[in-house]
């Protein structure tokens, strides 16, 4: 609504000077000596007042929308100054063909709608939005920077405290696929993940904190506040998941290769607000969940899974997604941290499928009771034929290692966060 206001008051401007400049002593004399000047021949055919009011106007509404939709002043003005010049040459060009036109009503009403826009921009209902794209830039989508110019009520910018979810993206590094890739192969490679990646997560309204070729990391729940943020992050993983699968066989195809990506999912309050580094991003997020959602990429990787969710995310967004436990995580406090494996949307698991995972979960629960048989039968039992299972293989090792160590950990001592 503040936009359209905006767009709506420079245009009105650009028309009322027009008006004004159209009934006045001066608008004839120079229409008059314009006339003369661009009449090439006697028979010159004159294009009405009326005609050049309502192309004005038109000029005026688009050069006040140019001004609010536009980051960088560089480009406002050079559309700017590009219509002004579009209007003299086409009354130049007209003038040849028989038509004598002035463009003194459009070049005015263009310009005063187009300073008044900035003018509002900067002090009046505009001048959030402009606030809200400088910060913000490609990191958030145009739909989100909309929104949260007609919905700020307070300074977006203040740091403060949040609960958010943080979704790092985490890619194979090269020095793999270099040994039977070319670099610039690979570049492509990792900039087509990297895109379809990023314009999902930019379009559901997540703010890309951080992007390299070897990772992405996604803000859920600011600067858009959400209800639930660990459910709506919860369901991208999840889409991600799938798009990054079928990408997979476009570029083995393309490549004969594909990157291997993992997906760590963790929830905590976080302090959000404008306090980036200097030459970086000035809106910045900092917490526990940034470091933590990078860890659990490294233990995905670890047990062969795609998505790993701390305790904290699968606890808010339980009726959301279906998922397995994978191990208690050690903190450096002393606590125990509960990991899980994202499978799927809540009821997509198949009859099989879910009784894999049952059969799993009990597997764990007699493995953290120290029964080793029947933890080794739960876990036959959730083995599906034909399907490799890397985290099953990973328990049993525990087993077989605890049975012959039995003073072993139950708890994977691994320097993780404490619990967000």
């Amino acid at each position: 609504m503040r936009t359209f206001l905006t767009v709506f008051l420079g245009g009105l401007a650009g028309v009322g000077i027009m008006l004004v400049f159209r009934s006045s002593n001066w608008c004839q004399g120079l229409d008059a000596f314009i006339n003369l000047y661009l009449q090439s021949e006697p028979n010159s055919a004159q294009v009405s007042r009326e005609a050049s009011l309502v192309l004005g106007a038109v000029i005026s509404f688009a050069l006040a929308w140019v001004s609010t939709d536009i980051a960088r002043p560089p480009q406002r003005h050079l559309v700017a100054f590009g219509t002004i010049v579009l209007l003299i040459t086409g009354a130049l060009v007209l003038s040849l063909h028989g038509f004598v036109f002035s463009p003194i009503l459009p070049l005015l009403g263009g310009i005063v709608s187009f300073v008044t826009t900035e003018a509002l921009m900067k002090v009046g209902p505009g001048a959030m939005r402009r606030k809200i794209e400088e910060t913000f830039g490609p990191s958030l989508s145009r739909r989100a920077r909309l929104v949260l110019a007609e919905n700020s009520s307070s300074d977006f910018s203040h740091p403060r405290l949040s609960r958010v979810s943080i979704l790092t993206l985490h890619f194979e590094p090269p020095e793999r696929y270099l040994q039977v890739m070319q670099p610039d192969e690979w570049a492509n490679m990792n900039r087509l993940y990297l895109r379809y990646a990023s314009d999902y997560l930019c379009e559901v309204g997540a703010y890309l904190e951080s992007v390299n070729a070897n990772f992405l990391r996604a803000v859920f729940g600011a600067p858009l506040s959400l209800e639930n943020p660990a459910q709506v992050a919860a369901r991208c993983a999840h889409e991600i998941i799938t798009r990054l699968e079928k990408l997979n066989l476009e570029a083995d195809s393309l490549w004969r290769q594909f990157l291997e990506f993992r997906i760590g999912l963790a929830t905590g309050t976080c302090l959000i607000g404008n306090f980036g580094a200097p030459r970086g991003k000035p809106y910045a997020v900092a917490g526990v969940a940034l470091d933590f959602s990078i860890q659990l990429c490294e233990i995905a990787a670890f047990y062969g899974c795609k998505a790993l969710l701390c305790s904290q995310t699968f606890q808010e967004a339980e009726e959301t997604v279906e998922v397995r436990p994978i191990d208690l995580i050690r903190a450096p406090d002393g606590s125990d941290v509960e990991i899980y494996e994202l499978l799927c949307l809540k009821g997509g698991l198949s009859p099989e499928r879910k009784r894999s995972r049952d059969a799993f979960w009990s597997g764990v629960n007699h493995f953290r009771a120290q029964r080793w048989d029947e933890a080794v039968e739960e876990f036959a039992r959730a083995r599906i034929k034909g399907i490799p299972d890397s985290v099953i293989d990973a328990y049993l090792q525990r087993i077989d290692s605890l049975k012959k160590n039995s003073g072993s950990p139950m708890v994977s001592d691994m320097r993780l966060p404490h619990r967000p």
